[in-house]
């Protein structure tokens, strides 16, 4: 995918994007593509799909209430996952530069 924001993202999109992570990735790919989708919030794929929600603030909600709660593992995941997801953004970023 090109241009991916998390901070607005539709739910379409998200469903695209862990498509492509599971059928093009290994083992890692298909993990974060578990962790995104399951990180959207609850039946927003049937009530609005083509809404911009912001899922990098959702998931850094999870590791809030995981720190808070004492789920430090899954605190620690999804601290991971969000700094992978600041990758994915990085690398969809394609520069156009003209002279």
């Amino acid at each position: 995918m090109k241009n991916i924001d998390f901070s607005r993202i539709t739910p379409r999109q998200v469903q695209a994007l862990c498509d492509e992570l599971i059928f093009t990735g290994g083992k890692q790919e298909f993990e974060d593509a578990s962790a995104i989708g399951n990180s959207l919030p609850s039946g927003i794929f049937e009530r609005d799909p083509d809404t911009p929600i912001d899922l990098t603030c959702q998931i850094e909600g999870m590791i809030e209430f995981d720190r808070d709660n004492g789920f430090d593992a899954l605190a620690v995941f999804y601290a991971g996952l969000l700094e992978r997801m600041k990758l994915m953004e990085a690398r969809s970023v394609h520069l156009s530069v003209v002279a």
